[in-house]
């Protein structure tokens, strides 16, 4: 009588014999879908829905004379003294 553990190697072996594959195995790809999904529209939009909404409501912001980028004249005042205390205490010459 055969064992029990030879008669699993035998059933094993036999099954592994038929299951040999018969070539390279290729993985084949997906295409790449020709027409694009639409894009999620943003919850929020311009008042406007326009493109060029920012740039002319910046350009007239400016001209009202309210440039956010400009230093008031208090701090560039403090600035300078600054810089001067500076070039005093560490001797620094002036370029």
């Amino acid at each position: 009588m055969i064992q029990r553990s030879n008669l699993a190697k035998i059933v094993v072996s036999k099954f592994l014999l038929g299951t040999e594959s018969e070539g390279d195995i290729v993985k084949k790809f997906r295409a790449a879908p020709k027409i694009k999904p639409p894009r999620r529209k943003p919850s929020v939009q311009n008042v406007s829905n326009r493109s060029d909404y920012m740039e002319k409501y910046m350009t007239k912001y400016r001209e009202d004379g309210k440039d956010y980028q400009k230093v008031p004249d208090k701090t560039k005042k403090l600035r300078s003294e600054q810089r001067k205390r500076l070039k005093k205490k560490f001797d620094l010459k002036s370029k």
